[in-house]
């Protein structure tokens, strides 16, 4: 019989033996000449095949055979990744034995410490770092392997790794450092382990956001307490000068817009189209976030770029008539005019506002003020055929 023929897959008798871990027939077959490197049509060796499935004795025979470890398959990956990949505690300690290359890469860089941190496979992360694996190396992504298990939440690995000197603040290709990655996730655990060894609190990425402005516009609050409890700077703002209580404010978090604010935040910032964190919690019509801003004082009228304040877009905003009575109560000026010269009266008529409209009268809202285009709120509310508002003027 030819031992030689190959099925539809590609693969040959050996294949089917290994991939069922008959050590028997794999031995019969080597002993009538097959070849131990053979290949089948995605350039998988034999030993790739014994080492995906964890036959830890067939991947004995084939390197005592003379199998070479490292060789790669069409998709870049050698013995010992797979291996590592499949958590083949094993396998990985017999193909190091035989000379398998530890830091060895793949065509996106990764080695077989990055494919043991991503499936948190902690014992072979030891067992690779004891044969001198680098934990520094970086795959195309930027990312070392103390990135991969932050990001999938591998603790014990992430503490090995520490432990064994993995760089704490290095950066992938986007700059972010395992500290951004664990505020993303929200794995709070892994924030405090890596803060408690020595990460910067404060690095900022590429955008420019730092884990706290990572952490707050994930709605991570138990991360956010714990990066502010280690220095975080809670007024740092990314490139669009968002800060983390823009994030919260646009999120609705209120328990975490209270944090922010009792730990210094800074509730007159403005975004970079002009935006503060009132202003946004208006907009988003959401009157908790608007009051805690307001008890931790915020400027009731600090007026965007367009010179709109909070009660121009809370007149704007439909379903927002409790908005607009809080920052009436606290003071709110009915008189302002943003860039068009419309007070909030002619936005809440523009917006078709009704209830607004009648509160913003009630708190002596000017009728008779012409906007830009010489339209006062009479004429708008006719032009706008508003004629609940048209009576109440």
């Amino acid at each position: 019989a030819n031992a030689s023929i190959e099925d539809n897959a590609g693969r040959i008798p050996l294949d089917e033996a290994i991939f069922k871990d008959h050590v028997d027939v794999v031995k019969v077959f080597l002993m009538r000449g097959s070849s131990v490197d053979s290949r089948d049509k995605d350039n998988n060796t034999l030993l790739y095949i014994a080492a995906k499935h964890g036959a830890t004795e067939i991947v004995d025979i084939l390197l005592d055979k003379g199998a070479n470890a490292n060789i790669r398959n069409n998709a870049g990956y050698a013995p010992l990744d797979v291996a590592a990949s499949k958590r083949h505690v094993d396998v990985v300690k017999t193909l190091l034995a035989h000379g398998s290359s530890v830091d060895s890469r793949d065509v996106d860089n990764n080695t077989a410490l990055h494919f043991a941190a991503w499936y948190g496979a902690s014992e072979i992360v030891e067992i690779l770092l004891d044969k001198g694996a680098n934990a520094s190396i970086r795959d195309y992504g930027g990312y070392i392997p103390l990135q991969l298990a932050v990001f999938k939440g591998h603790l014990d690995v992430v503490k090995m790794l520490l432990s064994r000197g993995s760089p704490v603040d290095s950066r992938d290709a986007k700059n972010n450092t395992a500290l951004h990655i664990a505020a993303w996730q929200g794995t709070t655990k892994i924030v405090e382990i890596l803060l408690n060894k020595g990460a910067n609190v404060n690095n900022k990425n590429n955008v420019g956001d730092s884990p706290l402005i990572i952490a707050s516009l994930r709605g991570h609050l138990n991360v956010t307490k714990v990066l502010l409890e280690h220095g975080a700077c809670v007024n740092f703002a990314n490139k669009r000068k968002y800060t983390a209580l823009h994030h919260a404010a646009w999120n609705g978090a209120v328990d975490e817009v209270k944090v922010l604010l009792d730990n210094g935040a800074n509730s007159s910032l403005r975004d970079m189209t002009g935006f503060s964190p009132l202003d946004i919690a208006a907009l988003r019509a959401d009157a908790n976030v608007v009051k805690a801003l307001l008890e931790r004082g915020a400027v009731v009228d600090l007026a965007s770029d367009q010179h709109n304040t909070a009660l121009h877009y809370a007149a704007w905003v439909g379903g927002s008539d409790k908005i607009v009575k809080a920052l009436l109560e606290r003071g709110a000026s009915t008189s302002l005019r943003n860039s068009d010269g419309a007070t909030p009266l002619d936005v809440a008529i523009l917006g078709g506002n009704g209830d607004v409209a009648k509160s913003l009268l009630q708190h002596g809202a000017p009728v008779n003020l012409a906007n830009k285009d010489g339209d006062t709120p009479l004429h708008l509310a006719i032009f706008e055929r508003q004629d609940h508002i048209f009576a109440d003027l």
